[in-house]
């Protein structure tokens, strides 16, 4: 019985290899699109349209290439992963449904460049042209900005500040463009679908508030290249550029320089004297056999500027840290060697690898662990769209309003380094792709 057994676990195994040879031995080959239909073929003031691609592939499909141009111009276009629904023979399928407003300039829709790829990365050809015409009775004007404020102008230390945009349509507003850039360059720009307010009157209003870190850079920060579109997809002429301020108030003043020792109230010596009126030093001074007292300038400590009195034996050290301003202690920190001491050397900061996410779509990452003041995100975007958009909005863990870093990309092929000055902690990305082929971010720490 025994032996038998064996022999059917032999045989199950031969034969589980030989399964596996086959299917690792099979091939994907190019999809081939075998019908792409648009229905209904007629829109009357407004309604859905839905494009219907069945494509033949032995390997699943699960990206789709088009692009949609209507009487005023391009609407999108680009490439996206998406679900092809498998109907049998390998025969794959998706529908992609796209509303069309009452408001949408009357005319001929032509969708182009129609192709799927599998997971084989194969490639099918383009589809010809297919078109749809939209009759609508509603005619859009041109929307016009009647106003563009930034609130408050000022940002002292940290804060929010808000951009309110007022414009005058017909039809309802619903895409805003914009661009903020700051001391150190671009932070975002681009634009997006949002949601305007419908004051009355034709008038339209959108708020948008960006947050200040403490972190951020001084200086004079300016929206420019603003603009709105509405559902007739006409857009308005862009606003002049508006700017705040972002300043810092100093925690303690600095002293002139004749009120103290190269600008600082308490000297070298002043802060040897006081580290002597502490118990621990005289301790310190009767257990140990003393040799060498020195002061060095250390600016780092608890974020405080300080003399280390620094007091060594042969095998002990003991710092004594002194605001320099205040005269205070700080800070008490003894350490014990087996041989002489060390000369103390400056905590060297370097660059450590964390973790990096890739996609094509958009994507809410699983959290990670930041311990340095300051870290930052290497990124980089690949599109082979006119019209790619990244989005990367950045939130402490839990967090779903509150971002403490964002920025945003319109361009095909581009690479830049966000830093971010957010402190320690658990952090997630939120991360929007529209006409993507892949997006990349690297996120490295500071410590």
């Amino acid at each position: 019985m025994k032996k038998q057994s064996v022999a059917v676990l032999v045989a199950i195994a031969v034969i589980a290899g030989l399964l596996t040879v086959s299917v690792l031995s099979e091939e994907a080959y190019k999809p081939i699109i075998q019908s792409v239909t648009v229905s209904p073929t007629e829109i009357v003031n407004g309604g859905e349209v839905t494009l219907t691609i069945i494509a033949k592939s032995n390997a699943p499909v699960n990206w789709l290439n088009s692009r949609l141009d209507g009487p005023n111009g391009n609407i999108y276009g680009g490439g996206s992963g998406v679900r092809f629904i498998n109907l049998n023979d390998d025969l794959w399928k998706y529908e992609r449904t796209y509303t069309i407003s009452e408001w949408a300039p009357s005319g001929t829709y032509t969708y182009s460049r129609i192709s799927v790829r599998n997971e084989g990365r194969l490639t099918s050809d383009e589809w010809e042209d297919i078109s749809f015409t939209v009759t609508n009775d509603c005619q859009a004007e041109k929307p016009i900005l009647q106003s563009v404020t930034v609130s408050p102008t000022e940002i002292v230390n940290s804060g929010e500040v808000t951009l309110t945009i007022i414009a005058k349509s017909n039809a309802p507003v619903d895409w805003f463009n914009y661009r903020l850039d700051g001391p150190n360059g671009n932070i975002y720009g681009g634009g997006s679908g949002v949601k305007f307010i419908n004051l009355g009157d034709d008038l339209w209003k959108h708020e948008w508030t960006y947050t200040i870190s403490e972190w951020a850079s001084i200086g004079t920060y300016t929206y420019s290249h603003v603009s709105v579109k509405n559902e007739g997809q006409l857009t308005s002429d862009e606003w002049p550029p508006i700017s705040f301020n972002v300043t810092r108030t100093p925690a303690t003043p600095t002293p002139p320089e004749e009120e103290g020792f190269g600008g600082y109230r308490v000297t070298p010596c002043d802060a040897i004297d006081v580290s002597l009126e502490t118990v621990t030093v005289t301790d310190f001074l009767n257990a140990t056999n003393m040799t060498t007292v020195q002061v060095y300038n250390f600016k780092g400590y608890k974020g405080e500027n300080c003399w280390m009195v620094q007091w060594s034996s042969s095998n002990r050290l003991l710092n004594v840290y002194v605001n320099v301003t205040t005269g205070k202690i700080v800070g008490i920190e003894e350490q014990t060697y087996p041989g002489p001491s060390p000369t103390p050397t400056p905590e060297t900061k370097t660059w450590h690898s964390v973790i990096t996410f890739s996609g094509s779509e958009d994507k809410t990452t699983p959290p990670f662990t930041i311990k340095g003041d300051e870290w930052r995100v290497s990124w980089t975007v690949n599109s082979s769209s006119k019209y790619p958009r990244l989005s990367v909005f950045v939130y402490p863990r839990g967090e779903t309003v509150n971002y403490v870093s964002h920025w945003s990309c319109s361009k095909a092929y581009y690479s830049d380094t966000q830093y971010i000055y957010g402190g320690s902690g658990d952090y997630y990305f939120d991360v929007g792709a529209v006409n993507l082929d892949s997006w990349k971010l690297e996120v490295e720490d500071y410590y």
